[in-house]
């Protein structure tokens, strides 16, 4: 494993390795603190991306259905289609 930090490119020992493996799976961050994020991914149909006019790079709010209360804020990305199954 690299380190990808600017300016620094280092490879990282088994334990720093594990450090931050154990971090991200118990806090969702590294061990150093940074956020881990995890990606979302929504199924949406073609017909909702062409009705909604959706594009990469647009945002999006996930609401609670029981009160509409904003619980996040997305931003769109890439697309992908499943060819077959």
């Amino acid at each position: 494993m690299r380190e990808t930090t600017p300016g620094n490119d280092r490879r990282l020992s088994t334990r720093t390795c594990i450090s931050y493996l154990r971090s991200v799976v118990e806090n969702l961050r590294l061990a150093d603190g940074t956020l881990f994020p995890i990606p979302i991914t929504l199924d949406v149909s073609k017909a909702d991306i062409e009705r909604l006019s959706i594009a990469p790079g647009m945002r999006f709010a996930l609401r609670d259905p029981r009160d509409d209360e904003a619980l996040a804020i997305i931003t769109g990305g890439l697309g992908f289609r499943v060819l077959s199954m």
